[in-house]
């Protein structure tokens, strides 16, 4: 562990840049219109927006840190990350968050028995897919995303994911997926935030799972794993100056969140058998979102298509693979209205996780099999 990572077990600034003195700013007041009824699968003009926030400035920021639970956010916080601090001090924080399966893989069914089924992304997990489709299934990968409905509009994108698995994700301008470190990661995404301007930005940061020894380590503020969220708070902020330097922070969407959450073992795992593996942390913050607020509930499916609406760009299509034969082919996530300012906290939700979850074995199977999750979800998505 590093000598300084020490003193901010000790409530100690931690030294990182963006991280110590004042804390990012809160931004003026923003009068953002009251938003309408929900929207699943598509955007709204009525959802927030302000006359203020320059559209050829708007930039969304999808910062997910592998397995992040609340639990652990809390810890962090609690011995000195100012930047997580900040994002919940001024954001929006979901009390219950749902990942698509958990599953390691998205394997759908064999073409002949005793044969392995096709995996149409490689090794990345449905949660890693669902933030850039805003669907609940991926039967292809010939998918609209986050980042073909960007390139439309003329905004150009970059994704930087800390493992080789995230090398399935080609549709950004600018991509890179390698076992790199997560300063490394972030890095990536601020050089061509300088030198390209690109205006939606994804990163993944995945080292923070190679300090896991099991559950305790989420609330145990001198765990190498709380040290190690501490640390990854740096790059957070510098993230943050960078896009202060570059002039678009006050337009910047700000989400932070996980592909899943953790199993309750000492396994660095995330199997659909257990709950946790389900609930990963996700937060808001942005221009014209609620300060210091809470909403109910939200899916992973919903950030890509929330997404869509703060670039205020048109739905995004989902399969766009013609051999796709299901009952919805477009997104499947909800427009989340509610975490504009001015809007109720509470939306219509269709709950689609939830309800897969409360039918427990015909969802959560008991290994690392995505299949139940597929069939109990072709079920209730009509």
């Amino acid at each position: 562990m590093k000598r300084w990572l020490f003193a901010a077990h000790l409530g100690f600034c931690f030294i990182a840049a963006g991280a110590c003195g004042a804390r990012p700013g809160a931004l003026g007041p923003y009068g953002g219109q009251a938003a309408g009824g929900p929207t699943r699968g598509g955007s709204s003009p009525d959802a927030g927006g302000d006359g203020r926030i320059d559209p050829a400035k708007t930039t969304v920021v999808l910062f997910l840190v592998d397995g992040l639970m609340y639990d652990a956010v809390q810890t962090a916080v609690s011995v000195g990350a100012p930047n997580l601090a900040f994002v919940l001090e001024n954001g929006v924080r979901v009390e219950t968050a749902h990942s698509t399966s958990p599953a390691a893989i998205i394997q759908l069914p064999a073409d002949a028995p005793g044969a392995g089924g096709p995996q149409p992304w490689g090794y990345a997990s449905s949660g890693n897919v669902a933030v850039h489709t805003g669907t609940h299934l991926f039967e292809s990968s010939q998918m609209d995303d986050i980042f073909l409905g960007a390139r439309a509009a003329g905004i150009k994108s970059v994704f930087s994911g800390g493992a080789d698995n995230y090398a399935v994700f080609t549709t950004p301008d600018f991509h890179y997926a390698m076992t790199m470190d997560d300063d490394v990661t972030v890095q990536h995404a601020i050089d061509h935030l300088r030198d390209d301007h690109v205006r939606l930005i994804r990163v993944h940061l995945q080292r923070i799972r190679d300090f896991w020894t099991g559950p305790a380590d989420k609330t145990d503020p001198y765990s190498y794993y709380i040290a190690h969220l501490l640390e990854v708070d740096g790059p957070l902020g510098t993230l943050i100056q960078a896009l202060k330097d570059a002039g678009v922070w006050e337009s910047t969407y700000l989400v932070v969140t996980s592909d899943h959450g953790m199993v309750e073992t000492t396994d660095s795992a995330h199997s659909p058998y257990a709950p946790t593996s389900w609930n990963p942390f996700m937060a808001f913050y942005g221009p014209d979102i609620k300060k210091g607020a809470t909403i109910p509930y939200a899916e992973l499916p919903d950030v890509a298509v929330t997404t869509m609406r703060f670039f205020h760009l048109p739905p995004l299509k989902g399969h766009m693979d013609p051999l796709v034969d299901i009952p919805v082919k477009g997104p499947t996530g909800t427009l989340l209205t509610n975490l504009f300012v001015g809007a109720p906290d509470d939306i219509v939700h269709p709950l689609f996780i939830q309800s897969c979850l409360s039918v427990g074995a015909a969802c959560m199977s008991d290994g690392d099999d995505f299949a139940p999750y597929r069939l109990t979800m072709l079920s209730l998505i009509k």
